[in-house]
C-alpha cells in the first residue's frame, strides 16, 4: 500500500517525522488480529509540503505475551528511536468505536493469562517497575490530537466509498485495559517516563483500540483510512508543539 497526502499544515512543514506502528499477534484461535492487519497495510511513509511521515513498522507482530511485551519492546523503542510510537490493539467486546486511550495501569495484569497461559504477577510487577507511578497518562495533546482526526474523517466526501463504510465513531478513552493492551501501553510509556524528558517529549505514546472484525476488505479499507487520520493528527499536533 503507497500514499501521498498533503497534511496542509504550516509549522510541521519543514520536518521529518517518524511514528512506530505496531500491531498484536492472532491469538485465543484466531486466525488473524485485526491490529496488525491494519499496522502492516499502513504505507512505508506519507508526504505532504516539505516533509515526511516515516512509518516503523516491525518485522512480526507483538506477541500475545506479558514477558515478551516486557523484554522486547523497550530494545525495539531504543533502536529506532521514534518521534512517537503508536500501538494499535483489538477491543474484543462488542464496542464498535476506534478509542483512543489517555492511558494505562502499572498493576492489574495477574488475573488474564496470556496466550501462553501466564499472568504478570504482583511479584514480577513490583521487581520490574518499584516505585514508578500507578498509573501513567501520554504526554501527546490528545483533545488536539483527536479534535483534529476526527474533524479529518467528518469532512471526508459523503459521496466517497470510504465515507460510506465509515460506520462506527471514534471516541476517547481514560485506560487501555487489564490485558496486554494496557500492559503494553505502560511498558512504553514507562521506558519513555524513565527518561526524566519534557513537555510533550516525556511519554509520547499513544494506544489506539480497533473493533473485532476478521479480514473483510470492506473494514479494513476502512481501518487504513481511519489509521492514516489518526497518524496524520499525530503528526501536526506534534510538529505545533515540539
Amino acid at each position: 500500500m503507497e500514499a501521498t497526502y498533503d497534511l496542509n499544515t504550516e509549522k510541521d512543514a519543514s520536518r521529518n517525522f517518524t511514528v512506530l506502528v505496531t500491531g498484536f499477534a492472532p491469538w485465543a484461535g484466531s486466525r488473524v488480529n485485526p491490529s496488525e492487519l491494519l499496522a502492516s497495510r499502513l504505507p512505508s511513509s506519507i508526504h505532504f509540503k516539505g516533509g515526511n511521515i516515516t512509518i516503523a513498522k516491525l518485522d512480526s507482530p507483538i506477541p500475545v505475551s506479558y514477558a515478551a511485551i516486557s523484554g522486547d519492546v523497550p530494545p525495539i523503542i531504543e533502536k529506532i528511536k521514534p518521534d512517537v510510537v503508536l500501538h494499535v490493539g483489538v477491543d474484543t467486546s462488542e464496542f464498535t468505536a476506534f478509542h483512543l486511550e489517555r492511558g494505562a495501569s502499572r498493576d492489574g495484569y495477574n488475573s488474564i493469562p496470556d496466550a501462553t497461559r501466564r499472568v504478570f504477577t504482583k511479584a514480577e510487577a513490583k521487581i520490574k517497575y518499584g516505585k514508578s507511578p500507578d498509573f501513567l497518562t501520554t504526554s501527546l495533546d490528545v483533545s488536539s490530537i483527536f479534535e483534529r482526526w476526527n474533524n479529518g474523517l467528518l469532512q471526508t466526501n459523503h459521496s466517497s466509498p470510504i465515507r460510506r463504510v465509515l460506520g462506527p465513531e471514534v471516541i476517547i478513552t481514560e485506560d487501555a485495559g487489564d490485558f496486554v493492551c494496557g500492559f503494553l501501553y505502560y511498558q512504553s510509556l514507562e521506558y519513555f517516563n524513565s527518561l526524566k524528558r519534557s513537555g510533550e517529549l516525556a511519554r509520547p505514546v499513544l494506544f489506539l483500540h480497533v473493533p473485532q472484525f476478521g479480514d473483510d476488505e470492506d473494514e479494513l479499507v476502512k481501518g487504513d483510512f481511519i489509521l492514516l487520520r489518526l497518524i496524520e493528527a499525530i503528526a501536526h499536533v506534534y510538529g505545533q508543539n515540539s
